[in-house]
C-alpha cells in the first residue's frame, strides 16, 4: 500500500518533498481490513503451495493478490500485492493485468439483460460448438470438464459458468454492448477488449483492483466508480494541500438500477 501511494504521489510531488517535506498523507486504507486481507492471502497461498508440493510440482511458488474497495465511492480499503514485500518481491499484483477469465461472464449476461432482448428464464442449448477461424483453422472451446447440460436457462448457465452458453449469448447479443459495458465498468479503453467471441471466456486483461472496480457496479446502482487511495494531504504546518474527502457526484449509471 505504501509503495502504491508513493508511486502515485510522485506524479505531483518531488522525491525530496515526499521523503523530507513533512507531508502527512491520510489514506483510505482500513487498517483492520488490511491486516485481515494479509492474513487471508497468506493462509490461502500457504495452502495452495502445500497442495502443489504434495503433487510434486516443480514450478515457482503460487502467488496472488487481494483488493477491497468501497463500491459507493471507490475508496480502496485494503490492498495486498502478494505473499510479502521485500527486495526480491516488489511486484504489486493488485495493479498487474492478468486474463480476466470467467469473471467476465456476468458482464456478458448484464449487457444481454440490459438490452431487453434476454431474460434470466430464457433457454439456450448447452452443447459443444465449433467456429471457423481464418481460412483453415477451427476453434472448439469446451466447458469445464467437458460436461454439457442440454437446454438450460440463462440463470443456470451463469451459475455453472457454462462456456458454450456464454459464447452463444455473446454472439446473439453482439460485441458492442458488452465491450462498452466492460470499458465503463473497468475504466479501460474499448480497444483493450478483443472484438471476437473469445471475449466470452475472458481473453482480456484486467488488474485485481480493476476487477473489484468493475464488480462494484452490481451493488452500486449500476454506477461506475474510480478507485482512490488518498483522503487528504497536509504539510507540516497542517496546511491542506489536497482533499478528496468529498468525492464528486456519482457518474451516470452504467446499468439501469
Amino acid at each position: 500500500v505504501v509503495e502504491a501511494v508513493r508511486r502515485l504521489l510522485l506524479k505531483d510531488f518531488s522525491k525530496e518533498r515526499l521523503l523530507k517535506g513533512g507531508l502527512r498523507i491520510h489514506t483510505t486504507i482500513d487498517l483492520e481490513l488490511q491486516k485481515a486481507g494479509e492474513a487471508a492471502l497468506t493462509a490461502a497461498l500457504a495452502e495452495e503451495n502445500r497442495l502443489q508440493d504434495e503433487q510434486g510440482a516443480t514450478s515457482e511458488p503460487i502467488e496472488g493478490a487481494l483488493a477491497v474497495l468501497r463500491p459507493s465511492d471507490g475508496a480502496v480499503l485494503a490492498m495486498v500485492g502478494g505473499s510479502g514485500f521485500d527486495f526480491q518481491n516488489q511486484l504489486d499484483r493488485t495493479l498487474t493485468h492478468r486474463p480476466m477469465g470467467s469473471s467476465v461472464k456476468p458482464f456478458v449476461w448484464a449487457a444481454a439483460f440490459e438490452s431487453g432482448r434476454f431474460k434470466p428464464g430464457d433457454e439456450i442449448e448447452d452443447a459443444p460448438v465449433t467456429f471457423k477461424v481464418g481460412n483453415a483453422r477451427q476453434w472448439s472451446p469446451h466447458n469445464y470438464g467437458d460436461k454439457y447440460y442440454g437446454r438450460v436457462t440463462l440463470e443456470l448457465a451463469l451459475q455453472k459458468s457454462l462456456n458454450s452458453v456464454a459464447i452463444k449469448l455473446l454472439q446473439q447479443e453482439g460485441l458492442d454492448s458488452v465491450i462498452d459495458l466492460l470499458a465503463r465498468a473497468t475504466g479501460l479503453p474499448t480497444a483493450a477488449f478483443p472484438r471476437n467471441l473469445s471475449l466470452a471466456l475472458g481473453t482480456c486483461d484486467v488488474s485485481v483492483l480493476g476487477l473489484a472496480r468493475a464488480y462494484a457496479i452490481f451493488i452500486n446502482g449500476g454506477r461506475p466508480i474510480e478507485p482512490y487511495y488518498i483522503r487528504y494531504i497536509e504539510d507540516r504546518s497542517a496546511t491542506l494541500l489536497r482533499d478528496d474527502r468529498q468525492r464528486s457526484a456519482p457518474a451516470a449509471p452504467v446499468l439501469k438500477s
